[in-house]
């Protein structure tokens, strides 16, 4: 064996064994109000599968376990869309729902394809890793599809969808950072480090093939240089995880409202307001108290109609710690707080349409009147609210009058 491909292979080794544990890692702490590190975890698993193969194709293992043979590309299509919805989801708060299968349909067309691989018998698959062991040609099992796809050709639609889904990531990136400040839920500064950091790495997974087209490398050598850059984006990628331990065990990446970031409260050590627990720690009549407190406040003082109301000026209005009040609105309300005043807003919205008041005033001016700084914020969570956008709202309710 070459010093070459021992090297790889220790590479590759090291690197499975960091994604392993790290994927270990995000899995097990993850709650309900994180579940963004499952994606991660997933996007992990498919490079580590990848990994995996290759170390088998490189030590002649494959020839036992034929059947993983498709599984090196395959997992990269799990990788690439994952690796954009977890962004999403730590961005947006945003889960996953049925609509975001359509990710997936490359890697189920692509699976579908390759079925009649899957249905030769296992002498048969043997018989095709030996020939591609012979050819060095890791993709001979492409001879066995429905669709025979040339390899070019393949390595081309593979990086459309890489750098179609890489530059989505970058976009949701930039996107989030150009939000209003005070109608965006606000990621720590290390975490969106980390999100740049992670989408930028990506690029050394497909840059061997611009390489490749400008035939400086061969298929034979850009197949050397995918394991190897695939190995040492996840040693790379991990690396940075266990260097940040409140990323890594999900300290750091808690998604904080916008309008907390000055609420970052230091109480000392005699203050009274230690006195008073977290809300989980609360007796039922202190929790019947404070709700009854909050929704008196809110339904008389309408402070939500207030252009960049925080859950500071929430806290002091009801002179209750903010810490407190944080840990109320999200467990017993089960909402954040920019959702909590939203809701309030868009119904105070729809009292206004209701009684005709919009009709002397623009989408926009509404939207201001309820306490939205910006047209954007204002449609996205009208619609959030009401199923509908204010003027599909406002179009219904002329059609029932």
């Amino acid at each position: 064996m070459s010093h070459s491909f021992t090297a790889l292979l220790i590479t590759q080794a090291l690197a499975i064994t960091a994604g392993i544990l790290t994927i270990a890692i995000l899995w097990v702490f993850t709650n309900t109000e994180n579940k963004h590190r499952r994606y991660l975890g997933v996007a992990f698993v498919s490079l580590i599968i990848s990994l995996v193969v290759s170390q088998l194709t490189h030590s002649n293992l494959l020839y036992f376990t034929p059947q993983l043979l498709p599984f090196a590309l395959l997992s990269l299509l799990v990788f690439i869309p994952f690796s954009y919805l977890y962004i999403r989801s730590v961005l947006s708060n945003q889960s996953l729902s049925t609509k975001d299968f359509i990710h997936f349909l490359p890697f189920v067309l692509y699976l579908l394809n390759v079925t009649p691989f899957f249905l030769l018998d296992h002498a048969g698959q043997q018989g095709v890793v030996q020939l591609m062991m012979e050819q060095n040609n890791p993709i001979q099992f492409l001879n066995y599809s429905f669709i025979p796809v040339p390899v070019e050709g393949l390595l081309l639609l593979f990086h459309i969808i890489f750098a179609f889904y890489w530059l989505g990531q970058l976009r949701l990136i930039i996107g989030y950072l150009q939000e209003d400040t005070n109608d965006k839920n606000k990621v720590s500064k290390s975490m969106v480090n980390w999100l740049y950091f992670y989408a930028g790495m990506q690029f050394i997974l497909f840059y061997p093939y611009l390489i490749h087209c400008t035939n400086l490398i061969g298929n034979n050598t850009l197949g050397m240089v995918y394991q190897t850059t695939g190995a040492l984006f996840v040693l790379i990628c991990t690396g940075y995880l266990f260097a940040q331990p409140k990323l890594l065990y999900g300290l750091g990446d808690m998604i904080i409202s916008a309008d907390n970031l000055e609420t970052v409260m230091v109480i000392e050590a005699d203050s009274p307001k230690l006195k008073v627990e977290n809300t989980k720690y609360l007796s039922q009549d202190k929790v019947i108290e404070l709700d009854q407190k909050l929704t008196l406040h809110i339904e008389q003082n309408t402070p939500y109609l207030n252009q960049g109301y925080n859950l500071k000026n929430l806290a002091e209005d009801l002179d209750v710690p903010l810490y407190i009040l944080s840990s109320f609105i999200n467990k017993e309300k089960g909402l954040n707080f920019n959702d909590f005043l939203n809701k309030y807003r868009i119904e105070h919205c729809k009292q206004i349409i209701y009684k005709g008041g919009w009709k002397s005033i623009t989408l926009e001016a509404l939207g201001y009147d309820c306490g939205f700084s910006n047209r954007n914020s204002f449609t996205s969570a009208f619609k959030k609210w009401a199923g509908q956008t204010p003027s599909e709202f406002i179009k219904n309710q002329e059609k029932t009058a």
